[in-house]
């Protein structure tokens, strides 16, 4: 599958490629138009904030999941819908302080 191959490289050296891959992979590529992919490689990708997404004409509720997902892989995890956890740590702000189950939408 060349579509996965982004999780053989880090994130800091993917390109543009990669990028849309990893959006392909959580089913966001739609959020996204073209030119605005051909922009992002993996250190852009990292930096995003939600003011980025939505001056890229992101829809806030996509650009929501999309930064849950980017907070995913700056703590070098993969999600998405295809993927499942492979049974490392999980990161502590990834767990709800009450029942420590995986939070599917944290709040920030």
């Amino acid at each position: 599958d060349p579509g996965g191959m982004f999780q053989s490289i880090p994130v800091s050296e993917w390109s543009s490629q990669e990028v849309k891959a990893w959006c392909r992979s959580i089913e966001l590529d739609n959020s996204f138009n073209e030119a605005v992919l051909d922009d992002l490689n993996g250190p852009k990708l990292l930096a995003l904030s939600k003011d980025d997404l939505e001056k890229r004409g992101v829809k806030t509720a996509d650009s929501l999941k999309i930064l849950e997902q980017i907070q995913w892989l700056r703590h070098g995890n993969f999600k998405s819908r295809t993927i499942e956890f492979c049974g490392e740590e999980i990161p502590e702000e990834f767990l709800c302080p009450i029942t420590h189950e995986i939070m599917d939408n944290p709040v920030s």
